[in-house]
């Protein structure tokens, strides 16, 4: 699923959503954009699972619209695919917190160095995706962490 894949290794924060743009619906927070002219309508859902639900339907005939979800189907449904990856990619980057390790401790340890020295950790063995380092930081006072 493009979501999952999307939106996997980051947490969401809740608290972020509402100023994002997201409306509390009972349990359930929804975000709904227009794109491709408005052609289309974007609706995401964040269910009480802190589940991520996302559907794309045609402003003119209210039905939903599947056809990004396949493969290869052609250039127009890509178009799609990728404003609608867009979209997903912003809400992440804007109401989620990269959980890049797999423990609590690492991962505020790397969101201390991100924080401070602006930078992300590099994942560069295929192998071992969870694999990462810093490959050099520049503090301000001329030291340099490898």
């Amino acid at each position: 699923m493009i979501e999952k894949e999307i939106i996997k290794n980051n947490i969401l924060d809740k608290d972020k959503l509402i100023p994002f743009g997201f409306i509390k619906d009972n349990n359930n927070y929804k975000y709904i954009t227009n794109i491709m002219n408005n052609k289309f309508k974007v609706e995401i859902i964040i269910n009480a699972n802190n589940k991520l639900i996302g559907k794309i339907y045609d402003i003119k005939t209210n039905e939903e619209y599947t056809n990004f979800r396949v493969e290869n189907l052609g250039s127009f449904s890509n178009i799609v695919k990728e404003e609608y990856i867009k979209i997903l990619k912003n809400i992440v980057s804007n109401c989620y917190i990269n959980h890049y390790f797999s423990f609590n401790q690492t991962n505020r340890i790397v969101n201390k160095i991100i924080k401070k020295y602006n930078v992300n950790p590099e994942f560069l063995w295929e192998k071992y995706p969870k694999f990462g380092e810093y490959l050099e930081i520049k503090t301000t006072n001329g030291l340099r962490l490898f």
